[in-house]
């Protein structure tokens, strides 16, 4: 990596993250680029680093949101044509261990899902060619 190409560090909860030194790039890294220079090409931005920056602070604002709201059974966060990011909680069952015939209470579970709308959703679907 060279310094052309700032790593990104992810900040505390109650801080967006910051450009600066950080763990090396995920193997995603390529495809968040294209992101990043989708964003600075829409809004007319000088620097990929602009970009990258709104990028992070978006993808904060929805975590941070979603953390907040993780025991709110129900909530979701819609975004436009692109999709919805909903909370579900799952109480716990009873489940019986064939072994020992046992009968055990599974753990309370909490969920966030993502479900895709618009456009995205339409492509979602593979056709077969047979």
């Amino acid at each position: 990596m060279n310094a052309q190409e700032p790593k990104i560090q992810a900040g505390n909860e109650a801080t967006p993250p910051t450009i600066g030194s950080g763990p090396t790039p995920m193997p995603g890294w390529k495809t968040r680029r294209e992101v990043f220079a989708k964003v600075q090409s829409a809004l007319c931005l000088h620097t990929r680093k602009e970009a990258e920056r709104i990028v992070d602070v978006v993808v904060w604002a929805l975590e941070q949101t979603l953390t907040e709201h993780l025991g709110d059974d129900g909530f979701y966060i819609k975004l436009g044509s692109f999709g919805k990011f909903s909370i579900r909680h799952r109480p716990g069952t009873y489940r019986r261990i064939p072994l020992t015939g046992e009968t055990k209470m599974t753990k309370t579970k909490r969920k966030v899902k993502f479900v895709a709308l618009g456009r995205l959703r339409q492509l979602e679907g593979v056709e077969s060619s047979s």
